[in-house]
């Protein structure tokens, strides 16, 4: 049985084979149709002209993302300096009041050292942002999101005092006590201070030459 079933399928096989291999008689393949290219897209053929509207747009935004010709090894060598600019900044100006402020020694040099590594983080930050710009607006606007975030985030919750959902911590606001209140402050204080003064040295660094701003325009 097993050798008629092999020998059923051999046939079968070879059937299929045979059809699908024949040509069928009369059959002509149907020639393929030349393609054909439009006029503009033929070699040596002029293409259409651009809207004087369109050109303007194409102009403005490759002005305002055209960064082809920055190198970016000199770019990363410039942040490079800006950040320690910043971190150097930053850490002498959080010292002198953190000492005051903060409980203890060990957590007064816990507290420097990170400030001055976002003061680094805060120095790139800084240079890509305000680049070449003039406005003052936008420079006090790098310094305060830093400022306020590091406020934010340096306030603690006491749990022997505070009940959740919702959060109350008692007066004088309810959600902030006093206690929170004093944190902010001092955190406001160190935060502004190392920030600003991050900024200031980024500007003189600017305004010296020592620290090449990013520029505007990829010139």
């Amino acid at each position: 049985m097993a050798l008629c079933r092999t020998l059923a399928a051999t046939l079968t096989l070879a059937l299929v084979l045979s059809l699908a291999l024949t040509p069928c008689r009369g059959f002509r393949p149907t020639p393929t149709p030349a393609l054909r290219l439009r006029p503009s897209l033929r070699l040596g053929a002029r293409r259409p002209q651009i809207g004087f509207g369109r050109r303007r747009r194409a102009a403005a935004d490759g002005e305002k993302f055209a960064l082809g010709g920055v190198n970016g090894f000199k770019e990363r060598i410039e942040t490079l300096k800006a950040g320690v600019v910043g971190l150097l900044a930053s850490g002498v100006a959080v010292a002198v009041p953190g000492f005051f402020l903060d409980g203890s020694l060990p957590q007064w040099e816990f507290s420097t050292d990170m400030t001055s590594l976002v003061g680094f983080l805060f120095a790139a930050v800084y240079r890509y942002a305000v680049r070449e710009d003039a406005n003052p607006n936008l420079k006090q606007g790098v310094v305060g999101a830093f400022a306020i975030t590091r406020i934010i985030a340096k306030i603690n919750v006491d749990p022997s005092v505070c009940t959740a959902a919702p959060l109350t911590c008692g007066p004088p606001l309810g959600y902030y006590n006093w206690d929170m209140i004093a944190q902010g402050a001092a955190a406001a204080v160190t935060s502004f201070a190392a920030f600003g003064a991050a900024a200031l040295a980024l500007e003189l660094a600017f305004a010296r030459g020592w620290v090449r701003p990013f520029p505007s325009r990829g010139a």
